[in-house]
């Protein structure tokens, strides 16, 4: 991960969007797209879930340095679900672009940021039509309707990327819930 700071992502926006593993966190955690205060705000919410694993949450909620608190992340992984780094990727991935396309649309600069996302995340090929560089197969420019902020100008081929987005979320959400 290098071409974007990607701890952006608001703790709220995270948790109303989706549930998330300790595995996830500690992914996430990792490679630096979460930070420790988001980390803080899990574990807060974890407490006042009545979680079973109650005293990692306890003794996380204590630690002040990141060594500690990766140490600690590391063993609430271990005792809870187990998930590929694929399928793991693939929620942060979806996190990423579900934020930027409520968030950053009508920056002019927005797929120059998809583009980022696009390469640090190895060019997945589930983002082909809507990253920049890689065109859309079928570019129909007939019956585009797109809901967009106001003041943006995009042309019909940008139009088309932010329908195959629009859609690859929507995709996304019903697997990833």
């Amino acid at each position: 991960m290098g071409g974007i700071n990607y701890n952006f992502l608001p703790f709220d926006f995270v948790m109303n969007v989706t549930d998330l593993e300790w595995c996830e966190l500690l992914w996430a955690y990792k490679n630096k797209m979460i930070t420790s205060d988001f980390l803080d705000k899990y574990v807060i919410d974890r407490i006042y879930r009545v979680d079973q694993l109650q005293g990692l949450l306890l003794d996380m909620s204590y630690a002040i340095d990141e060594e500690s608190k990766l140490i600690i992340l590391c063993k609430l992984a271990k005792e809870g679900v187990s998930k590929s780094i694929p399928l793991i990727q693939r929620k942060w991935l979806f996190l990423i672009l579900y934020w930027l396309h409520d968030n950053m649309l009508d920056k002019d600069d927005i797929f120059d940021i998809v583009w980022f996302v696009f390469s640090d995340f190895n060019y997945p090929k589930s983002m082909n039509g809507f990253a920049k560089y890689m065109p859309a197969e079928d570019i129909d420019t007939e019956n585009l309707e797109v809901e967009l902020p106001v003041n943006t100008n995009f042309s019909k081929y940008e139009l088309v990327m932010i329908k195959k987005w629009k859609s690859f979320l929507e995709d996304e959400k019903k697997i990833l819930k």
